[in-house]
């Protein structure tokens, strides 16, 4: 009788914890799925959404940006008891266990890429796959930081990419204008391409000598990396110890 008591009280503990762990995780793949968007909603924004430009470096996640959909890490801790040594068979130690494991992977999620972590990222994939992501990235800066926080830099040589004029929708994006708007960072060409390495060159060399201004934040995306061959930009670039905002 003890034992059947016992059985009865646990197991309907087990259901109450696993229905409060199931509401978490749903609410979780609401609040991921409502924060990032997908790249044809954002692109659908017009001027007057209060959803444009809507996120800046008051937020953790000002450089945060969807990949697509997949499987991520739940971010709830769900803490089991360790199973101990008993000479009697309990059909319910295994449940807690097999809990956390069916809660510990959220599926079909967001799955981002935050470049204030990340400031070297490679894209590969075949069929052409690599262009639909960056695309995918290019519209989701332009549609959720302002210009004045993000800056986007696009260089790749039009004689060396499958369908070039795929590109050419950066070079209106207010985002590849410099400050000062003598120069858009925008090149189709490798002389095109050494000028705008070389202008964000000297603003990286400035900031490095002076870090109190970090802002904008640039997001270089060369599609052709023999660009950077001799270019010094690649100096900044490939340097991960300090943070100069590129």
């Amino acid at each position: 009788q003890e034992e059947r008591r016992r059985f009865e009280k646990y197991g309907q503990y087990l259901i109450d914890k696993q229905n409060y762990i199931e509401e978490c995780y749903q609410a979780n793949s609401r609040a991921l799925c409502e924060k990032y968007i997908s790249a044809e909603m954002i692109a659908e924004y017009d001027i007057g959404n209060e959803k444009l430009w809507s996120r800046n470096f008051n937020h953790s996640d000002v450089l945060t940006y969807r990949l697509g959909l997949g499987d991520v890490p739940s971010p709830m801790n769900i803490e089991v008891q360790k199973e101990r040594f008993t000479m009697l068979d309990d059909s319910l130690a295994e449940k807690p266990g097999m809990i956390k494991k069916r809660f510990s992977i959220m599926q079909n999620v967001p799955v981002c890429v935050n470049f204030r972590e990340k400031s070297l990222v490679g894209v590969i994939g075949s069929n052409n796959s690599w262009i639909q992501i960056i695309r995918s990235v290019i519209t989701q800066i332009a549609g959720n930081n302002s210009y004045t926080d993000v800056k986007i830099a696009l260089a790749y040589d039009a004689n060396k990419i499958p369908n070039a004029r795929t590109w050419e929708f950066v070079k209106w994006l207010p985002h590849v204008w410099s400050e000062d708007k003598k120069i858009r960072y925008y090149a189709a060409s490798k002389n095109e391409a050494g000028e705008v390495f070389y202008s964000l060159g000297q603003t990286m060399r400035t900031r490095t000598e002076d870090a109190r201004s970090l802002r904008p934040h640039y997001i270089l995306i060369v599609l052709n990396k023999e660009l950077l061959e001799g270019e010094l930009i690649t100096k900044y670039i490939n340097d991960s110890s300090s943070d100069i905002g590129l």
